[in-house]
């Protein structure tokens, strides 16, 4: 009876919920979509590895879940605190349960802007924008960078897919499952060295200028500001590039870019530091009120923990990277003999 129900019931569907219900199962099958065409690009090229891959791939994939892991179980605990919170304002105690379950769900979902509630929750609040800082400067800059030029390096296929995952899952799973990737490929030839393209440049820039901004945006201009920076971190993986191997103005985007981004959380610290309490203005009052910010709401420990472990990932890729670090003699644990 019950099943009978809710069929009738998605049948009859107004034309906002069918849409609210649309975008939202739309969400999860471009997950599935895109981990499944990453999975079998790497899957492709998993033969013949030699004792060094395999270790990179165990330790990559092993931070890929795990990072998956911590990240979402608070990706959940948003989506169920929303629910939740938008139901005890909207009904009594008795009433939510008259209704049926599509249409609580239909009801929350069209009432709710999920991704601009998420972002709003973790860009609010000096702290909290201390924590989301760092991941978007990572994001935007050295990671955009990375994709474009060692991506294409490598002939790493389908690299928006790499950014777009990290959009809709988080960075630190798919900045994992890229270290796979190139742990997997072969170590790459040596190139005439060439500037890295203006549109990286242009995306980038633009990108950070939109990271500037977000602590400053009004209602009307922050979820336009977001979208921006979304935007232009995945048009140098859309369009084919001509990038060879870390040459000298590559080395100079990222130093820029490093500056930039230290200068600026230097910026976001200090604004952070200023709006704690007097007598927490110190390191242990300001380590603290970090920690507290972090397990402040679902969304935000989300956030904070795709930091901490993206810097867990780019520490165990600094250690065990294939990637030349100036005439490719690094890249010989890649190039040697596979074993059978």
């Amino acid at each position: 009876m019950d099943m009978d129900i809710e069929h009738s019931r998605l049948l009859h569907l107004t034309r906002p919920e069918l849409v609210a219900l649309s975008i939202f199962l739309s969400y999860f099958l471009l997950i599935i979509f895109l981990f499944v065409l990453i999975a079998y690009s790497l899957w492709r090229n998993s033969g013949g590895l030699n004792g060094h891959q395999r270790t990179a791939v165990r330790v990559f994939s092993s931070l890929a879940a795990s990072s998956f892991g911590f990240t979402w179980y608070y990706m959940i605990g948003f989506l169920l605190w929303s629910f939740r919170t938008f139901e005890s304002s909207h009904y009594t105690a008795t009433s939510q349960y008259e209704l049926d379950g599509l249409s609580r769900l239909t009801t929350w979902l069209v009432h709710s802007d999920l991704f601009e509630q998420a972002w709003s929750i973790v860009c609010t609040g000096h702290m909290n924008w201390w924590w989301s800082e760092k991941l978007c400067l990572f994001t935007v800059g050295y990671w955009t960078i990375f994709l474009a030029t060692e991506g294409r390096t490598r002939s790493i296929p389908h690299l928006w897919a790499y950014m777009l995952l990290g959009q809709v899952v988080a960075i630190s799973v798919a900045a994992n499952l890229c270290h796979v990737a190139i742990s997997l490929s072969p170590a790459p030839q040596l190139k005439p060295t060439t500037s890295p393209p203006l549109i990286l440049w242009l995306s980038v820039c633009a990108s950070l200028v939109t990271v500037v901004f977000s602590p400053y945006t009004t209602e009307g201009t922050f979820l336009p500001n977001l979208l921006i920076m979304h935007f232009f971190i995945v048009l140098p993986l859309i369009f084919p590039l001509k990038t060879s191997g870390k040459s000298y103005a590559t080395s100079t985007i990222y130093a820029a870019v490093a500056l930039f981004s230290i200068a600026l959380h230097t910026w976001t610290t200090g604004r952070a530091l200023l709006a704690l309490p007097q007598h927490m203005r110190s390191l242990a009052g300001f380590a603290q009120f970090a920690v507290e910010i972090f397990y402040s709401h679902p969304a935000q420990s989300s956030i904070s923990w795709d930091v901490v472990w993206t810097f867990i990932s780019l520490s165990a890729w600094l250690y065990l990277s294939p990637v030349d670090k100036s005439t490719n003699v690094s890249d010989a644990k890649w190039a040697g003999k596979k074993e059978e």
